[in-house]
């Protein structure tokens, strides 16, 4: 009667993992230990046992074993982030300057950069940090290193050797500069942001 009842369980239990419902959804299993333990019976009046009494084929001995559990899946890892081109437009913006006359409109040439989320989303991805603190390359600001760092497009020029990328954006306007610590603020069109680290 006990092997009936096994057999009956593993085969609901076949039956539901098997449901269809359930075969397009990843299953994660752990193992898991079960320790030994003894059943014991006596005809009719339930007198306790010794649990090495076997001479009157009163008790039966389940050995302990591993067996597999479902557990919940652990989240998926993050996508591998990159460096993703930014969208650079010469753009003519007006802007108004003090004098003695009084305030003065003028004009300036810039460039219109694309924000960091920005940029990241039409890639479908997510603004992110390039080892925790690395966000932007410029051409003064050129990273040597990550995920498509070869592609990424110096369409306002290169100066000095590179080697990091930047971590400080600050703006004027629609621009956007790419500077690391320590490095020479000095507006130039090589500090302008051309590309963003995504994930």
């Amino acid at each position: 009667m006990f092997s009936t009842k096994k057999i009956s369980i593993a085969v609901l239990f076949a039956s539901v993992i098997s449901f269809p419902s359930f075969a397009a959804s990843p299953v994660c299993t752990e193992k898991q230990w079960v320790p030994e333990k003894f059943t014991c019976k006596s005809g009719g009046a339930n007198t306790l046992q010794t649990f090495d009494d076997f001479t009157a084929g009163s008790c039966t001995r389940t050995p302990g074993e591993y067996i597999d559990v479902v557990v919940a899946c652990p989240p998926p890892p993050p996508p591998e982030g990159r460096w993703v081109n930014a969208t650079v437009d010469k753009v003519t913006e007006t802007y108004t300057q003090p004098s003695k006359d009084g305030p003065r409109t003028m004009t300036r040439t810039t460039y219109k950069v694309s924000t960091h989320a920005a940029t990241c989303q039409a890639a479908g991805l997510k603004a992110a940090k390039f080892k925790d603190q690395y966000v932007c390359a410029s051409g003064e600001a050129r990273p040597y290193e990550g995920k498509d760092y070869g592609s990424i497009n110096y369409k306002l020029g290169k100066w000095g050797g590179g080697g990091w990328a930047g971590n400080l954006t600050p703006t004027s306007g629609s621009r956007i500069n790419c500077y690391g610590s320590g490095q020479k603020q000095d507006n130039d069109a090589t500090d302008v942001v051309v590309a963003w680290f995504c994930q």
